[in-house]
């Protein structure tokens, strides 16, 4: 499972959690603990290119 983790040039970047078979309740609960405390999610923007210069 993939949330978001912040943005690098301007750029979404994510963290991806792993498990083994049938842990996907226990990913879940994690994937969405870190998401909510983190706060990266960002409404969706379509910006013409990327920022470099930063």
């Amino acid at each position: 499972m993939t949330v978001p983790a912040g943005y690098v040039h301007g750029l979404p970047v994510g963290v991806s959690f792993i498990g083994r078979a049938w842990s996907e309740p226990t990913l879940i609960r994690i994937a969405y603990a870190y998401e909510q405390a983190t706060k990266h999610r960002r409404p969706q923007t379509f910006a013409p290119s990327a920022d470099l210069s930063r």
